[in-house]
């Protein structure tokens, strides 16, 4: 068996990672979708049309291309339609039941194990991408064939010099973007066979990256002490100023204002609840629904970007790892022009942990 290298490692991670955020769908819908499944019957139509096509004998008419449309195109793109719908109902029961193992479950898989339960998350992660919150949770699936068109995507050459100039690890070398999309499409487009996949190449050297990473996360029992500012008052206890630490940051030979800590710590109860529920709806809707991760944001992002929404991909949660654990990391990375996607997956990791430890007025506050 082949090994892909760094590049396939970081996406085995990152997707056994994002598995933890996934929620399970309702077990009350899970019997509707499976009957829905049975009276769709897709396969069987896909084997008459198939059968239709070649009673036509529409191959041997394709040439003639005027013939070809006007006796055969309709049942091909029958076919097509429906060799999507059979693919996908073959693994619905599977994917509406997917509930994330824990992380080391995951890593006492076999390969041949791991490749399946990968396309499981890569399916249950289409599905909480494409459709509105209120469709997976009601068993349905998402058309496979949308995930080819975004691997197509990643095809573009300029696409591919962002992502390899954005994605660079910091002591690893690069991400690689064509192999990146190699890899996705091993395991979730809905056409690879995953049997011979698995014979073929090997996924379980991302064990080793994942077990990196988790030796790397700090503790969480205590979130860590922020500095805040300090208030002078005159004798008759008026507020005449304030000091707080002012940090100075060096970039390409240019000094900058970095970090400041004019902050005031508070507590929940310190806090209106009017206000909170105003940086809820403007910074993050789905705060108090999601648990640390927004897949509706992944969303936006897919189609469009931010423009034209006030909120971009990150949850409050979020915004806490990254701050309260990673601010240090943060700032080497703006210093040396780089992001590393080994703090992304590290934080992504985190947000189970804090949703667990903290309420969501502790995580806002």
């Amino acid at each position: 068996m082949i090994n892909l290298g760094p590049t396939s490692d970081i996406i085995v991670a990152g997707l056994l990672a994002v598995s933890q955020l996934i929620l399970p769908v309702p077990e009350a819908a899970i019997g509707n979708a499976e009957r829905l499944v049975i009276e769709r019957n897709s396969c069987a139509t896909l084997q008459t049309k198939s059968a239709e096509f070649k009673s036509k004998k529409c191959e041997e008419i394709r040439s003639n291309r005027r013939k070809f449309r006007d006796e055969c195109q309709n049942t091909e793109n029958e076919i097509a339609t429906a060799e999507v719908q059979c693919t996908t109902d073959q693994s619905v029961s599977r994917t509406i039941r997917f509930r994330p193992k824990t992380l080391t479950e995951y890593m006492r898989l076999s390969n041949a194990d791991l490749v399946q339960e990968l396309n499981v998350i890569c399916n249950s992660l289409q599905d909480r991408v494409f459709l509105e919150p209120e469709e997976w949770m009601s068993g349905m699936t998402a058309n496979r064939d949308d995930l080819s068109s975004k691997l197509v995507m990643l095809q573009n050459p300029e696409l591919q010099k962002v992502f390899e100039s954005i994605l660079q690890e910091a002591n690893e070398g690069k991400f690689e973007s064509g192999v990146a999309n190699n890899v996705i499409t091993a395991l979730c487009h809905w056409k690879v066979d995953r049997a011979k996949v698995a014979a073929e190449i090997d996924f379980t050297g991302g064990y080793k990256y994942l077990e990196e990473l988790i030796a790397e996360l700090p503790r969480i029992d205590q979130l860590p002490h922020l500095s805040e500012a300090s208030f002078v008052y005159d004798k008759n206890n008026h507020r005449i100023g304030e000091i707080f630490d002012r940090d100075m940051i060096e970039r390409n030979g240019k000094k900058y204002v970095g970090r400041t800590s004019r902050r005031r710590n508070v507590t929940p109860d310190q806090v209106p609840q009017m206000l909170m529920n105003a940086f809820v709806a403007i910074e993050d809707k789905r705060f108090r629904q999601h648990n640390g991760f927004d897949f509706e944001a992944v969303k936006r992002l897919i189609y469009g970007g931010t423009s034209g929404s006030a909120q971009g991909g990150s949850t409050f949660t979020m915004q806490l790892v990254k701050n309260a654990f990673f601010d240090e990391d943060v700032e080497t990375e703006r210093t040396l022009g780089k992001r590393t996607i080994r703090r992304k997956i590290k934080e992504i990791l985190m947000l189970p942990q804090i949703e667990a430890a903290y309420n969501k007025n502790q995580i806002l506050t």
